[in-house]
């Protein structure tokens, strides 16, 4: 699984067990490499390098996940959209190549109205991922509601996490990952 802070967990929420990826895996008995990195993107890097593409070369140097699941981002909002799209798809098809399945969900936002930036750059994840035909889910507005982003207005809390689980499980059922021990591999570490 790849992510950015919503996948990460922050003080605002998602700590834990009360982390989308943690419950994912104990509610479903989903195994999972998490690779999450506040701030990073397809694009956007943090100050250290880390971004999608290192942490996708990490999972993919462990060669145990039969599934790769990119999450987000919203930090690449203030990025080209064709840069997003260009990046985008080739660590889709670099994942393909190695032999994974591929799910994209695109940039989560918050409760707010998303900006163009958001809109623009979740255009690309969908083009880029129709483009490797992989499968698409918009998690723009999936967090509409009160009580599910943080004081800083941005992170989800714990409650916005365990809505992130459900609609992340809803996308990967519809794709055929199935609970229990027979589900694709995707083991559980963090970044």
């Amino acid at each position: 699984m790849i992510g950015d802070s919503y996948t990460q967990g922050t003080q605002y929420g998602g700590m834990g067990g009360a982390n989308w990826t943690v419950r994912l895996q104990n509610h479903h008995d989903i195994m999972m490499m998490r690779r999450a990195s506040g701030g990073v993107g397809y694009v956007k890097s943090d100050e250290d390098g880390r971004g999608f593409s290192p942490n996708l070369n990490t999972v993919l140097n462990y060669n145990m996940a039969e599934v790769v699941l990119f999450v987000g981002s919203r930090n690449d909002a203030l990025q080209d959209p064709e840069l997003v799209y260009e990046a985008a798809l080739h660590l889709f098809e670099k994942a393909q190549k190695a032999g994974k399945r591929v799910l994209v969900v695109g940039p989560i936002w918050d409760d707010g109205e998303p900006p163009p930036g958001v809109l623009d750059v979740t255009e690309a994840m969908r083009r880029a991922a129709k483009g490797a035909d992989v499968p698409f889910s918009n998690g723009v507005r999936w967090l509409q509601g009160d009580g599910l982003i943080g004081a800083d207005g941005v992170h989800p809390t714990d409650e916005g996490h365990a809505v992130i689980e459900e609609r992340v499980y809803e996308f990967m059922r519809e794709h055929g990952i199935k609970d229990g021990p027979t589900s694709p591999a995707l083991r559980a570490t963090t970044s």
